[in-house]
């Protein structure tokens, strides 16, 4: 059973839209679950908190209703804040930028392999990354990045 909660969604569109931050639930530690935490500092009023059991850095919260706000408008908007300016115009930039940090991927472990990459938007770095010969997988909670 699954202890996401469930959104309806015309009610995750509200939350998108609201001049405020959207509802937020808890972030448990990903790691070792029910660590205590301590707050590090905070940015745009979101707590980056560390775990004192296992050390992991996260967000204290999360949207309630994360993949509502990934729509077309946060990959081309005029206010980018929290999203890209527009990210097909900036295409070039970002595979210069990707093909950059794979080579550096390459010179740090000195070989190629496998490579996951969560949170892939529109997979242009998957992209880089298959021409450069990884063997690649991408994952995108955006269902406007994966169409």
């Amino acid at each position: 059973m699954s202890t996401l909660p469930s959104v309806r969604i015309g009610h995750a569109e509200a939350l998108v839209h609201a001049p405020v931050r959207p509802a937020e639930v808890t972030n448990k530690c990903a790691l070792c679950a029910d660590g205590a935490t301590r707050t590090l500092f905070q940015v745009d009023g979101a707590s980056i908190v560390k775990c004192d059991d296992c050390g992991l850095v996260r967000q204290e919260t999360r949207p309630l209703a994360a993949a509502a706000i990934y729509d077309s408008d946060y990959y081309a908007t005029d206010n980018p804040k929290g999203g890209y300016a527009n990210y097909f115009l900036d295409s070039d930039v970002n595979r210069r930028t990707f093909r950059d940090r794979i080579r550096a991927i390459e010179q740090r472990y000195g070989r190629r392999g496998r490579l996951l990459d969560v949170g892939c938007a529109l997979g242009d770095f998957l992209l880089e990354a298959k021409t450069a010969g990884w063997d690649v997988e991408g994952v995108e909670i955006s269902a406007f990045a994966v169409a």
